[in-house]
């Protein structure tokens, strides 16, 4: 989950173990409230969400009509910082999952329950960016949804952008 905090995008933890609190690799987005935690990460402890303007998750959405999965055509995408099924900003490449057993046209299995198959951007015919908001523009509300057609070069901008964050 993410959260707005002084302009800038934040990763947010709302847990009953470890509490509330925003997190960040970026030191340049930091001010006195944020401490040290171990190498790489800085935290701001929270007591309360009026200081955020914005608390929501993002998901990325490619459409591309696969052969084998025609009754699918729009597509979630994982990116994940440091992982080998991810969203390659080099060469454009995006991985689909899937909860079925396949290994045609491209798909690869990757136990007894799922597949994969790495996607060129150039393959898709459409990228979209979803919001689920639990605070949007400084207002509680209740899972909002917005669901936005981008260009190639926002999709990949926002994905950038967001696992810079992670």
């Amino acid at each position: 989950m993410y959260a707005v905090y002084n302009h800038n995008i934040y990763v947010f933890v709302d847990s009953f173990v470890t509490g509330r609190y925003l997190s960040t690799r970026k030191k340049e987005k930091t001010d006195a409230s944020f401490y040290k935690k171990r190498d790489t990460c800085y935290v701001k402890q929270l007591d309360d969400l009026e200081a955020l303007s914005d608390i929501y998750d993002i998901y990325f959405y490619v459409t591309y009509a696969d052969p084998y999965f025609s009754d699918i055509s729009k597509w979630e995408v994982f990116p994940q910082k440091n992982n080998h099924y991810d969203i390659s900003l080099d060469d454009n490449v995006v991985d689909l999952f899937i909860s079925a057993r396949c290994e045609i046209n491209g798909w690869e299995m990757l136990d007894n329950y799922s597949s994969h198959k790495e996607l060129k951007l150039s393959e898709c015919k459409g990228f979209y960016l979803k919001y689920k908001y639990k605070k949007h523009n400084g207002v509680a509300c209740d899972n909002e949804e917005i669901d936005l057609p981008v260009t190639k070069a926002i999709f990949v901008s926002a994905i950038s952008e967001y696992l810079e964050n992670i």
